[in-house]
């Protein structure tokens, strides 16, 4: 950028970060930061400002954008390293990458719920999942599947379920049980991932991506989809998906693949 215009120089060095050198600009030409907006939201919004009042060029303005992006990214990755080291020094423990309809309940309760009521309105209406007549209900089988977990306290859950997509990772974490809530600590889509990208990819291929890029050795998962897998027999729990975790000898698979598992994380 070029700082003829006595808008970018050394007052506001760069050192300071991206975000408060956009925000030491505002004071100084009396921009208010603006009030009941997210950090991205603000800086993007001090950035149009600082534009339309003639103190940046269009360029300038693409530049700070791209590298408030870069920064915002660069903090993101530190954040989550610092984040994943904290359970188990530099590795995590045993990971089981978990799905929701045909595992969590059967795909028929899922179909159910969304003709009758619609999944975003019952999510937003804070009431438990409505139970048809035969029984049947969306989580029905978590309570199963946290039992299992209680015996492996060092399992952590990412959530690899189309729900965070839809939903955000915070609303689809809301719907588990407490004792899986806690254990959630990530999930395969995230805000900055390209939708059609993410949805043109085969489910096993999402999961290894996600797990790779992350340096895990010790995961499993729980699907019912059975696309695109490497290595499926070793590492996907496969669940019928009018059963799903309703089924006892997919809950014994389960069971038998994390002690083994745990077994050669601590050896």
């Amino acid at each position: 950028m070029s700082p003829a215009r006595g808008t970018v120089g050394p007052k506001h060095p760069f050192v300071t970060g991206v975000r408060s050198y956009i925000e030491a600009m505002a004071r100084e030409y009396g921009i208010p930061s603006p009030e009941d907006k997210g950090i991205g939201d603000s800086v993007e919004a001090l950035i149009s400002a600082l534009r339309q009042a003639g103190r940046l060029t269009g360029e300038e303005a693409a530049t700070l954008r791209a590298l408030y992006q870069a920064e915002r990214n660069a903090e993101r990755e530190q954040q989550k390293r610092a984040f994943w080291q904290g359970f188990v020094g530099p590795r995590l423990g045993v990971v089981l990458y978990l799905d929701f309809d045909g595992v969590c309940h059967g795909v028929e309760a899922f179909r159910r719920l969304s003709l009758a009521q619609g999944i975003k309105e019952w999510m937003a209406s804070g009431e438990p999942a409505p139970v048809s007549t035969d029984g049947r209900h969306v989580f029905m089988y978590c309570n199963d599947l946290a039992l299992v977990l209680a015996d492996f306290p060092g399992v952590r859950l990412v959530l690899s379920t189309g729900w965070v997509m839809s939903f955000g990772l915070e609303a689809a974490r809301a719907c588990l049980p407490a004792a899986l809530q806690v254990r959630v600590v990530d999930a395969t889509f995230h805000e900055d991932t390209s939708r059609r990208d993410w949805m043109l990819t085969h489910r096993g291929q999402q999961v290894a991506t996600h797990a790779h890029r992350h340096g895990f050795d010790h995961w499993l998962a729980l699907d019912d989809d059975t696309d695109g897998w490497p290595h499926a027999g070793d590492r996907l729990v496969e669940c019928d998906p009018d059963r799903g975790l309703g089924d006892p000898k997919t809950l014994a698979r389960l069971r038998e693949r994390l002690a083994a598992l745990q077994d050669g994380e601590t050896k």
